[in-house]
């Protein structure tokens, strides 16, 4: 493989591939943006634009590599000073991609092979009002998800710290440490973009409805072997969000501080003993 292609490459080539052109940059830019997110990769760079996320990067890599990637602009019948894009991936592309993918796990590969395909039947305003309607792109929309997410939280955790403070045992020390870490998060996360505050709370409820959803399980006699999977989920979702979020300079990723510096002594306590006694992976 040239030494030049960046591996990021893959997600552009593979969406090409997957549909066999494309004939609009706001669809590509839209499919790239949703697939990313329920594949939970973070390739691209997505913000505000004109017709919601839209990703320089990704607009770049489409235009600075014809050899992979054919791109035809053609004038509007309508307007003047608007044109179209089309995209098509050449013959080396997809030599290109196959050496890619190999660095590739096949489920995530396979996760987004079937996402592209069912975004990419939609009609682009069908796109245009999913990302809308679940991100809460315009800013009243995106405060209102925000106090969504934020009462929401307020109320997983007084009953998860009830738990913790009757019996203290390591399952219920894991959840409330996670969702102690969310508030966190929430109370720090300060960007105007409304795409990233989008993805910021779309996955700080997720696992925050995850959290809620193993109140009673949590509560003893428990089951370790049923929860340890569901845990490590929830831990996954968690080192997305926050790797999202550092790699935005939006919130520092807190194991990486000193953890007095962020949560008070018992948090720390808590959330040390949780990790430590799960064996969650590094």
């Amino acid at each position: 493989m040239p030494e030049e292609v960046p591996e990021r490459l893959w997600l552009p080539l593979l969406i090409l591939e997957t549909t066999g052109d494309l004939h609009s940059k706001t669809k590509f830019q839209k499919i790239a943006f949703l697939a990313q997110y329920e594949s939970k990769l973070d390739e691209y760079d997505f913000i505000k634009h004109h017709y919601g996320p839209y990703s320089d990067g990704l607009d770049l890599d489409t235009a600075c590599y014809p050899s992979l990637i054919t791109q035809t602009i053609s004038p509007s019948y309508y307007a003047s000073s608007r044109h179209y894009y089309s995209y098509y991936i050449t013959e080396q592309g997809k030599n290109i991609l196959s050496e890619l993918k190999q660095k590739i796990k096949p489920d995530t590969i396979q996760t987004m092979v079937n996402k592209i395909k069912e975004l990419n039947e939609k009609p682009l305003c069908e796109l245009l009002e999913e990302v809308y309607e679940k991100f809460a792109l315009k800013k009243d929309d995106s405060k209102q998800l925000e106090l969504q997410v934020k009462e929401e939280l307020m109320k997983v955790i007084p009953p998860i710290n009830h738990i913790y403070m009757k019996f203290g045992n390591r399952q219920t020390t894991f959840v409330l440490g996670i969702l102690e870490m969310i508030d966190k998060i929430l109370s720090k996360s300060q960007t105007e973009d409304t795409v990233q505050k989008g993805v910021i709370f779309n996955l700080s409820k997720e696992i925050i409805q995850r959290c809620k959803d193993l109140a009673k399980d949590v509560i003893p006699p428990t089951d370790s072997d049923s929860l340890r999977p569901q845990f490590l989920e929830i831990h996954d979702l968690y080192n997305y969000l926050i790797q999202y979020c550092e790699n935005r300079n939006i919130v520092q990723d807190p194991m990486s501080q000193p953890l007095d510096e962020i949560l008070n002594e018992d948090e720390a306590l808590r959330l040390s003993k949780a990790l430590e006694a799960i064996e969650l992976p590094s």
